[in-house]
């Protein structure tokens, strides 16, 4: 299989970096000159064909603006895979491209790396294939279980859990730290 050259794609499709969406500059078969490339997948992904080969759009975009293939993958900033907008895609490395995964259907807490115990939440990440205790917390009300959805997912959040031993400060994660049940129970 022969790779796409940039010359070739300029030659078939026209890529608008603003509104992320390529228009065929010339006309096919069954399609005519200005009109929008490629079709939707049932995963939000848009596939164009050209000389028979089948294509993902946001590594087309990637040639057409950088001029090369992506080395890695390419990940979509706002989670969306059908907006390839230019200045949503970013060369990724697999991690990178994981931690940017929504939450899991079946997540019952609806935040990731927080799971429900029985003596309260525990929350934890995998940083290099190493799994990263966070800290167990009481939670008693949905906005505090938010303002920890807040705090996990902060860019700078990963990189400030892997420089130090892992134990989170009660003032930056305003969630009350875990106390046994008897304790919780009497403070009521």
């Amino acid at each position: 299989m022969r790779a796409l050259s940039l010359h070739r794609l300029k030659q078939v499709l026209h890529y608008d970096p603003a509104s992320g969406v390529f228009c065929w500059a010339e006309n096919r078969k069954k399609c005519t000159k200005g009109a929008v490339a490629g079709s939707v997948r049932a995963d939000g992904y848009v596939l164009i064909r050209i000389d028979y080969q089948r294509y993902y759009a946001h590594r087309l975009a990637w040639l057409y603006m950088t001029g090369e293939w992506p080395a890695q993958e390419i990940d979509h900033a706002d989670g969306n895979p059908s907006n390839n907008v230019w200045s949503n895609l970013r060369a990724a490395s697999p991690t990178q491209n994981m931690q940017n995964r929504p939450t899991q259907r079946n997540n019952r807490t609806g935040l990731k790396g927080v799971r429900r115990s029985s003596r309260g939440f525990y929350a934890t990440i995998q940083v290099d294939g190493q799994y990263r205790y966070l800290g167990r917390f009481c939670v008693r009300s949905g906005s505090r279980r938010k303002s920890w959805g807040r705090l996990c997912h902060r860019p700078s959040a990963a990189a400030w859990v892997c420089s130090a031993p892992v134990s989170l400060p009660i003032s930056q994660s305003r969630m009350q730290p875990f106390r046994p049940l008897r304790a919780l129970r009497s403070s009521l």
